[in-house]
This record gives structure tokens, sequence and C-alpha cells, in this order.
């Protein structure tokens, strides 16, 4: 199987579970049009419905395009669940904004644009949506040089996307229950405090009230679950937004506003960044830890086993995925608060930090952490300490 198709069914199957009677809509930048109308034509023989794609240029929808089931006859009936897929163009993260830090802080958009807006919370997620990148011949060059195609980077990215499985779907299945059961044996500790170590980093952190461990896959009310970013590595938890303390050393770069941030260092006190530190980006870094009174505190923490795929791939600032799952790191401003349980029941985020402790803000950033050496350890009620990842590996 070709690698490309084999990313389609991954795609289709694994990220969105597309099933017969499903609606689907695939927002498509120009240069990866090919692979979406592709794409689009066999998820309308899986769904039996019509599936549009919507043609973006420039960050503007410019046409719609719409593929009806050709080996199989179209329902009658309307879809019963609709499905977004949003194909990502790392182009725009590889550009640097013709705007300054200072400008795209102040917009929205802007801030949307850059990755940096926190989405919102309360907003009950109702039918699946994901994100997914497309191999190309312009993100091969810009990774491998002048000489490179879409076809190297497919095969470099095979082990990644488990393209290079007998079978990617079986081999994403298990990948699910891994991650499924390390979350659920997580959650059984009802761990109090969590503290991290790794090189010259060391913090520690409270759980927010009310909050379970999580990880990437999105379970509806319906019972039909979903893959927003692919791979899928990490479990992430929520913490009490006071309650850090310690030294962060970021053990890689990392995008923030447009700008690249390398070498960074932040000491956290009470919760709250008191100093920071970088090699290049400090003003950028101190920008945004002082956007709002969230920014500057400690929203989220993702934890992976190291030395994972993606970290051998080395190229985690080209797709939000990589990012999320490529080591361990910090959500500094909002992270996500489907941690809380029955969080529909706050009628909005001022009360879920009222009594959660959850961190609110308009902004987050990703901090990276995380190596071989990495160390985590979790204290129960009972004051028990048990080791959770050593040497970069989940032990529990």
């Amino acid at each position: 199987m070709e690698y490309s198709t084999a990313y389609s069914e991954v795609l289709l199957n694994c990220m969105l579970g597309l099933t017969e009677g499903d609606g689907l809509s695939i927002n498509s930048d120009i240069e990866q049009l090919d692979f979406a109308t592709e794409l689009a034509q066999t998820a309308c023989e899986i769904t039996r419905q019509q599936v549009n794609v919507v043609a973006i240029d420039s960050g503007v929808p410019k046409d719609v395009l719409p593929f009806t089931p050709v080996e199989h006859d179209q329902l009658l009936s309307n879809p019963t669940v609709y499905a977004l897929l949003r194909l990502d163009n790392e182009r725009f993260r590889r550009e640097k904004p013709d705007v300054s830090p200072e400008t795209i802080i102040k917009d929205f958009s802007m801030l949307q644009k850059v990755g940096n807006l926190a989405p919102p919370q309360l907003d009950k997620t109702m039918a699946p949506w994901a994100v997914a990148p497309v191999p190309s011949d312009s993100w091969a060059k810009s990774l491998f040089g002048d000489t490179a195609n879409e076809q190297q980077l497919y095969k470099a990215l095979a082990p990644i996307f488990k393209l290079d499985s007998v079978n990617p779907a079986q081999a994403w299945r298990e990948q699910m229950a891994l991650i499924n059961h390390r979350t659920t044996l997580l959650n059984r500790y009802d761990f109090q405090r969590l503290r991290i170590e790794h090189e010259e980093t060391k913090f520690s952190i409270r759980f927010a009230r009310s909050s379970q461990w999580n990880n990437g896959i999105v379970l509806l009310d319906s019972g039909r679950w979903f893959i927003p970013h692919l791979p899928l590595e990490r479990v992430t938890l929520l913490p009490d937004y006071s309650t850090m303390e310690g030294v962060l050393t970021a053990s890689g770069s990392f995008k923030l506003l447009g700008e690249t941030v390398e070498q960074a260092r932040l000491v956290c006190r009470n919760g709250k960044v008191v100093e920071t530190w970088a090699e290049q980006g400090l003003d950028v870094l101190n920008l945004a830890c002082s956007f709002d009174e969230g920014s500057g505190r400690i929203g989220e923490v993702s934890l992976v086993d190291e030395g994972n795929e993606i970290g051998r791939f080395g190229y985690s600032n080209s797709y939000i995925g990589f990012d999320e799952n490529a080591t361990g790191s910090v959500l500094f401003g909002m992270g996500e608060a489907s941690h809380i349980e029955n969080l529909y029941r706050f009628d909005n985020l001022e009360d879920v930090r009222l009594q959660t402790g959850c961190n609110i803000s308009d902004l987050r950033f990703r901090f990276p952490f995380g190596g071989p050496l990495l160390t985590v350890e979790g204290e129960t009620p009972s004051g028990e300490i048990v080791t959770i990842i050593e040497n970069g590996v989940f032990i529990l």
C-alpha cells in the first residue's frame, strides 16, 4: 500500500472514525487540494454521503467542491453527524509573520494563526474534528534540502503515523488501548501532587480539584471517539494554577507569537512565573507571560515516553500534534478544562477557576522540558511516593 493511501485511511478511520451516514467537510489550502480531493472521494465511499472540500487561499475560503460516492449508492437521508477535518499547511508555521509580537498579542485572529490563542473551553464538542498535516515537496525541502520530495517525507513520517505497519489501523487501535490503559491506571492512584525532575528542571504541582488524567482521545456523549491530533503519545493532567514551584529549563526551542525561543529557563513560585531567561526570544517570552493574569501560570502538563518516534524525527515545530507529543511539556496559560469531571455544570470559566483551581487565560504556549533522564513521581493521598516515569520511560 502506498504511504499516501495508508495515510488517508489513518485520517478517516483512526482520527475521525468515519462511518456510514456521516457528513464530512474538509478544509484545505490550495497547495494541498490534490490530496484533499482524493481523500474526499475515499471518504464519501465510506459515508455514502456528499463530502465537501472547502478550498482556502491565504486564509480565505474560495470555493466548495462537492464529492459523491461512485462505488456505492448515495444515501437519501441527511447525515446524522457532521465531522470536520482541517488539512494543516505547515508552511504557515515556517513563515515568520510580517507583524511584531506586540501586534500579534493584541489580535485574537493573529494569535490563532500563530497557534497561541486558547480555544473555548465550555463549548460542548458534539461531533468529530481533526487537524492533520499533509506531506508535500515544499515541506520536504524545508527539512531535508532542495532535492527532497514528498515521498521522502512520507518515508520519514511513516513510523510516526504507523504507515509502515502491516495494518496501520490495527496499529493505531493497539496504541489507543495502551494510552487508555495508562490513563486509567494513573487515575486509580488519585495522585495529589506531582514532582518532575530532568537535569536542570525540578518542579512540583498539585492537581486541580475534580480533575482526571486525560489523553488525546476525545469521547463524545454518544460513546463515539475521535483523535483531534496524531500521533497519540501523551497523557495529560490539569494542575492547580497556584501551586507550581520550581525551575523549568527548556529541552528544546519552541515557537511563541511567531518567534522562536531558544534555551529558555523559568522560575515559578506560587504558581506564577517570577523569573525568565532565554538565549533568544526573551522579550517575547516576557510579553507572553505578562499578557493576562493567567498567561504566566501553569495550565496543563503533558507526559510521554521520551525518545518516541516524533522525538527521533526531530522537527517538532512543524505541526501541533508533534509539539504535543514529542516530549514532556508544560502548557502555560489556558489548559484543557475537559480534564474536570462534570465540566458543563459550570456557567463560566471564572467559576471553574474558583471551584477547581483550573487556570484561565486567552493565551497558551507550550514549553518542552522532557528528555532521557526525566523522572516523574506522584504522591498519593496517603503520602506514598510512586514513580511514574524513570529515565524518560513510563514504568507504572
